[in-house]
């Protein structure tokens, strides 16, 4: 219940439109960013879209997930996880051909080794548990197939202030993730702009966005880190 309150309480703070791309537009090249180095990825990893099963762990609402759908991935092989009832249902009535589950993303109760892909989207960046941050990670590593993939889409950078963010820079990966041993890491990706300097680009500049996140790369905040479960999968579907 502490779990719960803690997240509805983070929501409400941040605002029912905050990511709202039609209400607000700060967000479309933050975005935009996020879903290239998303493509970028899967581009890399080469795969047949529509074989692999795919797990978002703190789906939310079930935004992080719709992308795949324009991909080309069989909605019958894609599964969210979210703590909160009330927004896996709102996921649901968004997109009911998705697999939609309320539950605890550190005791989840998929079977050992049964995803392709587990991914998840800016979650660890709002928990500063370590414990609670361990646990998530070992539970990603322990659903997804030996040489299958777990992607990170998470905020490099933390906010001094607010202590109950904390920032998913590379070593806080190869500490959860046990990299080098249970994980590997393969390729990392570039994605938004930090969000003030993100928001007020794509409201004010946004011809210059794309370009202020090549040559200063300092201003990403965003990064996508694709890890490679350690193992030898002869059933996998890429």
């Amino acid at each position: 219940m502490e779990t719960k309150a803690k997240y509805k309480k983070y929501y409400q703070k941040k605002g029912q439109h905050r990511n709202d791309i039609l209400k607000d537009r700060g967000v479309l090249f933050q975005q935009l960013a996020l879903e290239a180095c998303l493509v970028n990825a899967l581009r890399y990893i080469g795969f047949e879209s529509d074989k692999i099963k795919l797990l978002d762990v703190g789906c939310g609402e079930g935004a992080s997930l719709a992308p795949f759908l324009i991909y080309g991935f069989n909605s019958d092989l894609m599964f969210g996880i979210d703590i909160l009832d009330e927004r896996i249902e709102e996921a649901r009535r968004r997109f009911p051909a998705i697999n939609w589950i309320c539950g605890d993303a550190a005791h989840m109760g998929f079977p050992d080794e049964e995803f392709d892909v587990v991914l998840e989207s800016t979650m660890f960046y709002a928990i500063s548990d370590q414990s609670l941050a361990s646990l998530i990670a070992s539970e990603m590593v322990r659903v997804t197939k030996p040489s299958g993939f777990i992607l990170l889409v998470d905020w490099r950078y933390g906010v001094p202030w607010e202590k109950e963010f904390r920032a998913v820079t590379k070593r806080r990966i190869k500490r959860l993730f046990n990299v080098g041993d249970e994980t590997l890491i393969e390729k990392t990706f570039n994605g938004a702009l930090v969000p003030p300097i993100g928001r007020f680009l794509s409201k004010h500049l946004p011809a210059t966005y794309f370009l202020i996140q090549k040559v200063m790369p300092i201003l990403v905040g965003m990064k996508l880190v694709i890890l490679r479960k350690s193992g030898d999968n002869k059933d996998a579907s890429f």
